[in-house]
């Protein structure tokens, strides 16, 4: 976005970034993140703390970084390589946003249904 010269966007995805870092930080997520990712190499299973970070990345900073990068596309795109690489960024967030609703949506709207029934 930077090198098309569209600061406005760039400053977008800044702000998400930073939102989420904030988040992450007063979650107390970013302290632990070594000690939960030892953790996780140690038993083989995302601790916690991991899964919340995942949350946070793929919930909140996949959605509006797709947003953004979807709207600023044929504004940004200058020539095949950037088109490809947007592209590649709105893939990446579209995976991580169906993996989070996946798992929020069907995984555990699943296991609320069983509980109630």
């Amino acid at each position: 976005m930077l090198l098309s010269g569209n600061y406005h966007m760039a400053s977008c995805m800044t702000a998400i970034l930073s939102v989420s870092l904030l988040q992450e930080w007063y979650d107390g997520i970013l302290m632990s993140v070594l000690k939960e990712r030892q953790e996780t190499y140690r038993t083989g299973v995302l601790t916690d703390g991991m899964v919340r970070l995942l949350d946070t990345e793929r919930g909140f900073e996949a959605f509006f970084s797709l947003i953004i990068t979807s709207y600023s596309l044929p504004f940004i795109s200058t020539g095949p390589l950037q088109f490809i690489q947007q592209m590649l960024s709105m893939l990446y967030s579209i995976w991580g946003l169906s993996q989070f609703l996946y798992e929020r949506v069907d995984l555990e709207g699943h296991h609320s249904r069983d509980a109630t029934e």
